[in-house]
């Protein structure tokens, strides 16, 4: 097979495209990990329900700070504190003087109640004459023969906050109707080709009602903040200037409906989704959905302690919250994702569509990334697989089906409307680029937990096979034994102080300067011996007999340290190294790179770091081999890796250390810490640390130390800011990057647990 020159890009593994449906279609849950609070069904068409908010303190609709997306800009405190991703979840966010909860129950896969609720923090009373929120409920709809109709307008009355409720659809046969019950509540009836007839009921239950007002538009999902701006309309209140929402132009045809309720000082709104059979006339009290929340928050916490058991490691009630946000945040950010990605290969001429693609999968950041990674979600279903093995299972099984005929698996997905106008354009993927292919780590956990059984790993062994065939066959270097990562751009070292490897997952970590097809690249050396090593396993328990013998063959030629040291050792350095064509004296001038030494082909050991420790991190090094010392004095020593905080992803006496790469990238995989490395370095710890040899007690006493730095840095940082972050300062220990980043640095509830 030829890799890497096909117009077959766009051609599945099946030949086409997997039609069952990941969850139930009518299954409803937060499975938008755009918006700050959205729900869905797990299908390509289903309503769109979600929240808006602003402060109306402001001279004009241009100046409004209006809330939608999960933006860092924003300045937020928010994420989900308890979310068994099956049916609750609870959200917490702090907007300056105002404290929001937004929450759902699902009590079946087709009814469900959601509650938000707004008070203003004892920080600064209210000012009646500047100061109001208003909060912005819709529902939507996207295709062109969708229908609905408002058929009340209800009667103005005032508040000091509004609060505005969308509900989006998207069939072309989804129609949507308003009723009203009375000022403070309104009922919203529709069809949806899968759900059938339904009815959404919001009621405020706090303040009396003091206004009410909505908004008809043709506008689709990804324009609803444009569309509400164009619908305000500056009005003014004993005294007061607020921002009324209110139809401009009756649309000939109707995409959003937005619900309005303006209210004083705090509100509690609740909203009700029923279907057909389920229709009903009286709303529910706050009360009894308070308690139920409650109780299932007490469930949640029961279950969690089964499953991680950190009371029984002796963290305290605060360190055990933060265990628990940590989790329910990473649950709480799966998505379901569907559309179409672009995908390109050397020997086209231009990119093809590749879809529909339908995927279930959490993202790294709600803000910053809410968009699937390949190598990311292996980190992610290691923490998802400890508290529901049959969902990293669902989730594993998206990702295998968006898997093309020749085994790739595109490492970043940009589908559907919204993620493109979140990320700015469409992002196309080239089927000659790898990732790390850390699925292999989950499905090694799964194995050894007896979480997954037989004809699960049968059902998915031809893609397991393709998949491996790939990285094995697309990723290697001239020489026997030795890989490289595709994707390093020659042309992109005039400007930057070293080209980055965006494949390796690894960014502008520094590897040989002038990128050649003659260089060859430790780290993903190491990842192709994890994946013959478990491949073999797995090749065993399938029972197929002449894979495992060649996967073992493999896994033995890059396991042999003799062979590992004759192509990566520095014996100067103590340190396994990649190859290629380096020069050790670089440095930018006004922005282009000069070299004032010229790069001959070596061993680039000029720094220490992340990548130097692969071999040990994956256990490959044999515990009597006297190269393991060496490295772990290396972690150890706080001029190279060790900090209180974690390990380093560069030593400091590396001339890459915080180096930016160029005048608008910071330094990024060159001196922060990074908690799923860390993670597995304390996985491998823990291995040498329980295995005869020289180096036990050694790795025993690191593996402690690091792990209390790791627990207690990040909790303290939580404590803080209120947020997980993506990489931590490894001098002071602060959160870094993007935030709220649980993601893979939510490993550290298993750091926690001990799972490793």
């Amino acid at each position: 097979m030829i890799y890497g020159n096909s117009t077959d890009v766009n051609i599945p593994f099946d030949h086409h495209f997997h039609t069952e449906p990941i969850l139930p279609f009518n299954t409803w849950g937060s499975f938008r990990a755009i918006p700050y609070f959205g729900l869905q069904t797990s299908s390509p068409d289903s309503p769109l329900i979600g929240l808006v908010w602003f402060n109306n303190n402001a001279k004009d609709v241009s100046a409004l700070h209006v809330r939608h997306w999960c933006e860092q800009d924003d300045g937020l405190t928010y994420g989900w504190k308890y979310h068994n991703f099956d049916d609750f979840g609870f959200q917490t966010i702090k907007d300056n003087d105002y404290n929001f909860n937004t929450s759902f129950i699902k009590y079946a896969a087709d009814n469900w109640k959601a509650l938000v609720s707004v008070n203003q923090t004892n920080a600064k009373p209210i000012n009646s004459n500047n100061d109001s929120i208003s909060l912005i409920i819709y529902l939507s709809i996207q295709r062109d023969k969708d229908v609905i109709h408002i058929k009340l307008i209800i009667g103005k009355h005032w508040y000091l906050i509004s609060l505005i409720i969308y509900l989006s659809i998207q069939r072309d046969k989804d129609v949507i109707h308003i009723n009203g019950y009375n000022s403070s509540s309104i009922q919203i009836t529709g069809f949806n080709e899968f759900i059938g007839n339904f009815s959404l009921n919001i009621t405020s239950q706090g303040d009396p009602v003091l206004y009410s007002g909505q908004l008809d538009s043709d506008s689709s999902i990804v324009d609803v903040i444009k569309e509400i701006k164009s619908n305000l309309t500056p009005i003014v209140v004993n005294g007061t200037q607020i921002y009324e929402l209110k139809t401009q132009k009756v649309p000939s045809r109707s995409q959003l409906i937005a619900y309005q309720v303006v209210f004083r000082e705090q509100t509690k709104l609740m909203i009700e989704f029923n279907v057909k059979n389920q229709l009903k006339e009286k709303l529910s009290n706050v009360g009894d959905y308070d308690n139920d929340m409650k109780e299932r928050i007490r469930l949640f916490g029961q279950e969690f302690d089964t499953k991680f058991g950190l009371k029984g490691k002796g963290f305290n009630e605060k360190q055990i919250t933060f265990a628990q946000s940590v989790l329910s945040e990473m649950l709480g950010s799966i998505g379901y994702f569907n559309g179409n990605l672009s995908v390109d290969s050397p020997g086209m001429k231009s990119p093809k569509t590749y879809g529909p693609l339908e995927m279930l999968s959490a993202v790294p950041s709600r803000p910053r990334f809410p968009r699937p990674f390949l190598w990311d979600e292996g980190f992610h279903n290691l923490v998802i697989q400890r508290w529901n093995s049959s969902l990293t299972l669902k989730i594993m099984n998206s990702w295998f089906n968006i898997m093309n005929i020749d085994g790739w698996i595109p490492r970043e997905i940009v589908i559907g409307n919204e993620s493109i106008a979140k990320f700015g354009s469409v992002n196309t993927q080239t089927d000659v680029n790898a990732n790390p292919p850390s699925f292999l780590l989950t499905i090694d956990s799964l194995i050894k937990n007896k979480q997954i059984d037989v004809q699960f790993l049968k059902n998915i062994y031809p893609k397991l096979k393709a998949w491996f065939q790939w990285y094995n066959t697309t990723q290697s270097g001239e020489l026997i034994g030795t890989y490289r990562w595709r994707g390093r751009n020659p042309e992109m070292g005039k400007n930057v102080l070293n080209p980055d490897t965006l494949t390796s997952g690894l960014d502008d970590y520094p590897r040989a300067t002038h990128p050649t097809d003659k260089e060859y690249h430790l780290d993903l050396r190491c990842w192709i011996w994890l994946a013959a090593d478990i491949m073999s396993r797995i090749a065993d328990t399938v029972a197929d007999s002449q894979m495992k013998a060649q996967y073992e063959g493999t896994a033995h030629l890059l396991a042999d340290n003799s062979l590992l040291e004759k192509l990566h050792w520095s014996e100067s350095d103590k340190a396994y190294c990649d190859y290629g064509y380096h020069s050790t004296n670089v440095s930018l001038v006004k922005g282009v790179r000069k070299v004032w030494t010229p790069p001959k082909y070596q061993l680039t050991c000029d720094q220490l770091g992340y990548v130097n420790l692969f071999p040990f991190m994956f256990g490959i090094i044999d515990a009597n081999n006297t190269k393991l010392g060496y490295l772990l004095d290396s972690i150890h020593n706080s001029s190279q890796m060790w900090t209180n905080h974690g390990l380093r992803s560069i030593s400091k006496t590396s001339f890459y250390y915080n180096k930016w790469n160029n005048e608008g990238e910071v330094p990024y995989w060159r001196g922060p810490i990074w908690i799923n490395i860390n993670y597995l370095m304390l996985r491998s710890l823990r291995h040498y640390a329980d295995i005869p040899g020289p180096n036990q007690s050694k790795a025993a006493l690191i593996y402690k130390e690091l792990r209390n730095n790791i627990i207690e840095s990040m909790f303290t940082e939580y404590e803080r800011s209120g947020f997980v972050w993506e990489t931590y300062n490894d001098m002071s220990g602060t959160g870094q990057h993007s935030h709220p980043f649980v993601g893979w640095s939510g490993v550290v509830v298993l750091i926690m647990s001990e799972h490793y």
